[in-house]
């Protein structure tokens, strides 16, 4: 809706940033919803949301700040420097693109958990996710610590059958699935 509007109002800059963004998005949206997915695919879109967070966090910080000297008279000594305006077109970007960046990330991730599931990483063993978590083999799982009463005493928990961890994610056939 945003791109519609920039349209109709001609906002140029606007509209090139969000195309970049979009086409670079949906590429690795593409790849992360492949259902033959290349090992190298989480590493890729992992960082690109993680690099879109940052640029994201800085512009808006950036707008923020030269709001904030704007509203305390500063920007008028910043006007020869500084187009007006800019400190809202930063902070509008920096949230635009910071909460669009983090609902995709989370549909990729989502994507991708699915998918790791639906073919199996390992042979002979089949994936179980019910949300958005990493697999774990179980053999790197310790016993977790439940009694606060005595640090030292491990817990019933190394009796049960699918050890818990401190995040409440239980092992199951040898991955972790969450609860």
């Amino acid at each position: 809706m945003p791109a519609v509007i920039s349209f109709q109002l001609k906002f140029w800059r606007f509209l090139a940033v969000w195309a970049t963004y979009s086409a670079v998005t949906g590429y690795l949206l593409y790849l992360s919803s492949g259902r033959k997915m290349h090992m190298s695919t989480p590493r890729k879109v992992y960082g690109w949301f993680l690099a879109t967070y940052k640029v994201s966090v800085a512009v808006g910080m950036t707008g923020y700040i030269l709001l904030i000297l704007d509203m305390f008279g500063v920007g008028l000594l910043l006007a020869k420097y500084v187009e007006p305006g800019l400190s809202l077109v930063l902070l509008w970007y920096g949230l635009y693109f910071g909460i669009l960046g983090r609902d995709l990330a989370e549909v990729a991730s989502e994507q991708m958990v699915s998918r790791a599931g639906s073919w199996g990483l390992v042979s002979g063993t089949t994936l179980l996710v019910s949300c958005r978590c990493s697999w774990v083999r179980s053999n790197f799982l310790q016993p977790l610590e439940l009694d606060s009463h005595h640090p030292g005493k491990k817990s019933s928990v190394q009796h049960m059958p699918n050890p818990a961890m401190a995040c409440l994610h239980a092992a199951a056939q040898q991955f972790v699935q969450c609860q």
